[in-house]
């Protein structure tokens, strides 16, 4: 190649440059490279822009809405399953997942009716952790700890579950006569700090199928609160807040969100910026906000309690950790202000209070390591990873020898010869 072809490749002309040139004075581009380099840049920002949508609309894509179609609105007692519907939703970081309800409107993984003969029977109530959102059947709670019981203690044991998707608190004594109507041997109650703070809350905020309104009516609606603001900032702060709220729901947010969150730091960075209403459960010393909600949530138990008392049905209780507490409990250090196992305190004494049996499953996290990636890093519910985890540590929990039946021979045996 000569020199001449050379130059030309790599400046875009063949005039030679003097040696003796002003090194001072700036070589001026060809007419043709205004046009040329800005539409490579743009066509280069276009590439990668369509590239990242592409990758996340095919790893993060979402169809939430569907289990809305197998879901209704009781006046009486809150959120239902349509009996005998079966429908589909998946979660930005889930794969599909199939949703089967039985006769009786619950995701129980086998029909209602009696438990049969000689078998020990739980009843599992609660909200979308123990319902198994975006978890296969098979693979929750429900269908993980019943063997895992009937192997430690030798003895058949059926769970149904009767926990219900976006149900608040306040929906287990709604449906209370149904679950004692079960005739359990035991309920297990399986709560969230999402049950505590709800339990003054009657109704869950469900929107109905096909009822959510256009895309269009969205818009006009945002474009009305944002004019009814009286200066330009709030105007702009709005607009801006609004712009980070759709990118976090978009495929592409969910995708850099979710890797950006596998980073335990920088995931608990996030996580503690919110709102101190919203961290109520993790403050050292609690606040207004979380003694309003633990007061609350008392009287509630206290109710439930007193009904599983009078039915003469243990009642068993526990707090399962959220994303954050389990990031906190598995790293083995927070921030001074705040506390993960206090919550978990609090509620063993609430409980212990009305005489209710209490078990304690969050020491466990400690032998749990990186036990934060056990939940979708941006929704924040459990995965199915997390399921064996919690069946493994209920089961041992249960088998200790806080339930009578269920007490494992291995630790009767361990008794007796103690007693010796």
């Amino acid at each position: 190649m000569s020199s001449s072809s050379l130059q030309f490749l790599l400046f875009g002309t063949t005039e030679a440059t003097s040696p003796n040139a002003d090194i001072g004075e700036e070589a001026k581009l060809p007419r043709r490279d205004w046009i040329l380099l800005p539409s490579i840049g743009l066509l280069t920002i276009c590439f990668i822009v369509i590239s990242v949508g592409w990758v996340a609309h095919k790893n993060f894509s979402r169809a939430d809405s569907g289990l809305r179609n197998c879901l209704t609105m009781n006046p009486t007692d809150g959120v239902r399953g349509i009996p005998n519907s079966e429908c589909w939703a998946k979660n930005a970081e889930a794969s599909l997942v199939s949703y089967k309800i039985n006769s009786c409107g619950h995701r129980a993984g086998m029909e209602c009716g009696p438990k049969p003969p000689g078998t020990y029977g739980i009843v599992m109530v609660g909200s979308s952790y123990p319902f198994g959102q975006d978890v296969p059947g098979e693979k929750t709670i429900a269908a993980l700890l019943p063997p895992e019981l009937a192997k430690q203690t030798g003895r058949r044991v059926e769970l149904y579950n009767e926990s219900m998707w976006s149900s608040y608190a306040r929906a287990v004594d709604l449906r209370f006569d149904e679950t004692l109507a079960a005739q359990p041997d035991m309920i297990l109650w399986v709560l969230t700090k999402n049950d505590v703070e709800r339990a003054s809350t009657m109704m869950p905020d469900l929107i109905p199928p096909n009822a959510a309104g256009s895309t269009r009516s969205k818009i006009q609606y945002r474009l009305k609160q944002m004019l009814a603001m009286q200066s330009i900032s709030e105007q702009a702060g709005f607009v801006l807040k609004y712009a980070k709220d759709l990118f976090r729901v978009s495929e592409t947010g969910a995708m850099l969100m979710h890797d950006l969150y596998q980073s335990r730091t920088l995931y608990l960075k996030a996580a503690l910026r919110k709102h101190s209403d919203l961290l109520w459960y993790l403050e050292a010393e609690p606040s207004e906000t979380s003694r309003s909600f633990l007061q609350e949530f008392d009287g509630y138990a206290s109710e439930i309690a007193g009904k599983a008392k009078a039915a003469g049905v243990p009642l068993v209780v526990v707090l399962v950790p959220d994303r954050v507490q389990a990031a906190m409990i598995s790293a083995g250090e927070w921030p001074s202000d705040y506390n993960p196992y206090r919550l978990d305190e609090e509620l063993r004494v609430m409980m212990e209070s009305h005489g209710v049996t209490y078990i304690d499953i969050f020491p466990g996290f400690r032998n749990v390591p990186n036990s934060e990636q056990y939940y979708f890093a941006v929704d924040g519910h459990p995965d199915e990873r997390w399921q064996p985890i919690i069946s493994g540590l209920l089961a041992q929990e249960l088998t200790s020898g806080v339930i009578p039946a269920l007490k494992a021979p291995a630790q009767e045996r361990a008794a007796l010869e103690g007693t010796k």
